[in-house]
């Protein structure tokens, strides 16, 4: 997966406020125009089919108070994205909108049971022949892709200094690292990546100085809200 290390990812594509909204298709054409790996986020609907949103609720990206968990196929459709014409779109949309453009990394939200979810991200990303790789905060959720597809690059994703390294177990067993920045350099994160020898993805780069910071703690970052033309 030397892609994941090669340029940066850019984080819910390349979104600008709500004139291109995150995690849009919109948001997805202007980081494969600009040649940037794609991170993107999934949520479950009531039949946990795979939606492609970051929050567990609509309310900040449609104005609508209630939970992704518990729309139909048909809410969710009726609804846009900050008063702009691009919709939520599905997993499956997204995956053939890109058709393989560029690669994707993507993140899997399940907080619930794991394995009826993973199972519907997998057996869609199994007729897919783009480049792709997931991360969660769930390493149960990496230990089902290990056991059931275990050819597929994971990453364990963690958000802070302390508790969350220790998602860093043996049954997670990650490819690679996505880390918070803010947290970076980690005595912790740095043992692991010697001892893995695996890569550390910073996220979520919002500033060039932030960029120039963290580049010598981690092989590649996520970044939103400016350019990085450094490959």
């Amino acid at each position: 997966m030397t892609w994941l290390v090669e340029r940066p990812i850019a984080h819910r594509g390349l979104h600008r406020g709500t004139d291109v909204p995150e995690n849009s298709l919109l948001a997805f054409e202007m980081a494969i125009r600009e040649g940037y790996p794609v991170e993107l986020d999934i949520q479950f609907l009531a039949d946990e089919t795979p939606v492609v949103f970051h929050d567990n609720t609509l309310g900040r990206m449609t104005g609508r108070d209630e939970m992704v968990c518990r729309q139909t196929c048909a809410e969710i459709r009726s609804l846009r994205l900050c008063g702009t014409d691009q919709p939520i779109p599905l997993f499956d949309e997204v995956l053939q909108f890109v058709g393989g453009r560029v690669p994707l990394l993507i993140e899997v939200n399940n907080e619930a049971a794991v394995g009826r979810r993973e199972a519907g991200v997998w057996g869609l990303l199994q007729a897919y022949a783009g480049e792709f790789a997931i991360h969660s905060l769930n390493p149960a959720t990496l230990e089902w892709f290990l056991i059931n597809a275990p050819h597929v690059c994971r990453g364990q994703l963690c958000s802070s200094q302390g508790a969350d390294i220790l998602s860093l177990d043996i049954r997670s067993d990650p490819d690679f690292i996505a880390y918070d920045h803010h947290h970076l350099p980690n005595r912790w994160v740095e043992e692991e990546r010697v001892k893995r020898n695996i890569p550390v993805i910073a996220w979520t780069i919002r500033t060039p100085e932030a960029y120039a910071r963290v580049r010598p703690y981690a092989e590649n970052v996520i970044f939103e809200g400016f350019r990085i033309s450094e490959p």
